[in-house]
């Protein structure tokens, strides 16, 4: 990405952990694997969030993680390389206690996701591998 405070804002932004609302965070999780198709293109984080057509929070959310509102306007190139290094897992926290985490790139080959009841939005999730790790932590 060209301008390094533009792309690291649009990385900051696009995680998860830029809004408490979780509808918004997945709507900017969904815009983060968008991105993806915009390598090597130049484009204003303005542009990109009117091309993504993002709901109003999740584009306040996104301008808001910008130091100065003038880098909205900041023409950079998109590099997917550099936009998964700053932002290489995915993880999803469940009700039940449940952390998922994988690689961005490959989280719905790892774990398949199955809707349960739409109005409650419970979910399953399955997935299948050989154990290599295994540890107790102190935090999430």
């Amino acid at each position: 990405m060209d301008g390094p405070s533009t792309g690291r804002s649009l990385v900051r932004a696009s995680s998860p952990t830029s809004t408490d609302e979780l509808g918004v965070r997945h709507e900017l999780i969904s815009a983060a694997n968008l991105l993806r198709g915009q390598h090597g293109r130049r484009r204003t984080a303005r542009q990109l969030v009117e091309q993504l057509g993002l709901s109003t929070p999740a584009a306040a959310a996104l301008e808001g993680e910008f130091p100065r509102p003038d880098l909205l306007d900041d023409v950079f190139q998109f590099d997917r390389n550099e936009f998964q290094r700053h932002a290489p897992y995915r993880a999803i926290e469940l009700d039940n206690g449940g952390l998922l985490v994988a690689e961005d790139a490959q989280f719905e080959q790892v774990f398949q996701r199955q809707v349960v009841n739409v109005q409650d939005r419970r979910v399953r999730f399955v997935t299948e591998g050989h154990v290599v790790d295994e540890s107790l932590r102190k935090t999430k």
